[in-house]
């Protein structure tokens, strides 16, 4: 048996969805993410969401009705109910990471050099930031906060992609995270 990578995201979002929790995982290079019952130890659903590029990150919409999964150029969107996959080009390369607003309005797939707004309701790509680490979204979903090359870091409006707040460094940025309230980098 081959060793596969395995990012796990635990949600009590889905529980709604289910009949009981269930844990997610992506399989890196296969594509697929499984739904593995944490109680039985069993993986119970594997749903082949980007068999091309992979399946790298993971995210949930806030009602838990949808799974987000980024792998290569590709943002593919499942519905929790039924498993159906819908697939979205974003444009260029490299998507491991994905994240959803705290309204559930965007959500974010990013990559070493970018991070690309997705609009929830229509699945487009609205704009792209160029960051190279990103830090998250301020809880009342109006600011992108990441840094670039690992040194500044930058507060970005969503709807208009303009840069407001800046923090220059300049020593390299190691880790970075945003408070829950979003008050405080």
């Amino acid at each position: 048996m081959s060793k596969r990578i395995i990012w796990l995201v635990l949600t009590s979002a889905l529980a709604c969805a289910a009949e009981q929790p269930l844990i997610y995982a992506t399989t890196g290079a296969d594509g697929s993410i499984w739904g593995i019952d944490p109680e039985a130890g069993k993986i119970v659903a594997n749903i082949l969401v980007n068999p091309t590029e992979g399946a790298y990150g993971i995210a949930f919409s806030p009602d838990g009705k949808r799974i987000y999964v980024a792998g290569g150029a590709t943002l593919s969107v499942v519905d929790a109910a039924d498993y159906s996959v819908k697939r979205m080009d974003l444009g260029s390369s490299g998507f491991s990471g994905v994240m959803v607003s705290p309204d559930g309005r965007w959500v974010f797939a990013s990559n070493s050099k970018e991070v690309v707004a997705v609009d929830s309701t229509t699945l487009k790509p609205v704009r792209s930031f160029a960051v190279s680490f990103f830090v998250g979204v301020t809880t009342d979903s109006t600011r992108l906060v990441g840094a670039t090359n690992g040194w500044d870091v930058y507060a970005f409006d969503i709807r208009s992609g303009q840069r407001g707040a800046w923090l220059a460094d300049d020593e390299a940025l190691g880790g970075a995270g945003l408070a829950p309230d979003g008050r405080r980098l």
